[in-house]
């Protein structure tokens, strides 16, 4: 193997875990920020429900799990990413510890810390290395990471602790943060620094 293959081979490489780390980063405290404001909702509408005799909801009342409700985009969310663990658990021969539950947990608490033991048996270094070998599993990923922008971007959840700022080439600021967005069949990196607004396309900053 020459040398500018290997480099763009471990470029590559860098660039598919980067993203990998980025988007499940992301999961737990958006799941459990989905669960707050569904809690939210359902405090209003029993506030604003108007009581009348005989009981029961009326029409006026919001459906807190319709599409596009932050109780459907956490079902939605959850399913995703336990069926992406269900299928990475059937490559590699070994199921999640301890085992997720079914239905996305209610609680916001609870939500944050069954995705987080969930995302943690998918970023163990070991586990990555063998993931990556099943390029199968390709599509899976784009799926769940399609619907993690989605939810961070209704969301507004800041850059997580895997989101390192590298210096920029520009102003020689550590201001460079990587995001991912949607650009015909696949998903390009886009680093842009935070200080003076540089940007690069296709590099995982």
């Amino acid at each position: 193997m020459d040398a500018v293959t290997e480099y763009a081979q471990q470029e590559e490489w860098d660039t598919w875990v980067a993203s990998y780390e980025w988007h499940l980063d992301k999961l737990p405290p958006l799941l459990q920020q989905m669960r707050e404001q569904q809690a939210t909702v359902i405090r209003a509408t029993n506030l604003e429900a108007t009581r009348v005799s005989g009981g029961g909801y009326l029409d006026n009342v919001r459906v807190i799990d319709e599409p596009g409700t932050p109780a459907a985009d956490a079902a939605i969310l959850w399913a995703l990413l336990t069926g992406y663990a269900e299928a990475v658990a059937d490559r590699i021969g070994e199921c999640p510890t301890p085992r997720p539950p079914f239905a996305a947990p209610d609680d916001a608490r609870t939500a944050w810390r069954a995705s987080y033991e969930l995302v943690a048996w998918l970023l163990d270094d070991d586990r990555v290395n063998r993931i990556v070998e099943h390029h199968d599993l390709g599509e899976l990923e784009e799926t769940l990471f399609r619907e993690v922008r989605k939810g961070g971007n209704r969301y507004g959840l800041a850059p997580e602790r895997r989101n390192r700022k590298r210096l920029c080439t520009i102003c020689g600021e550590r201001g460079m943060v990587a995001a991912w967005i949607d650009e015909g069949a696949g998903t390009v990196a886009v680093a842009r620094c935070e200080r003076c607004g540089n940007t690069v396309k296709g590099q995982a900053a």
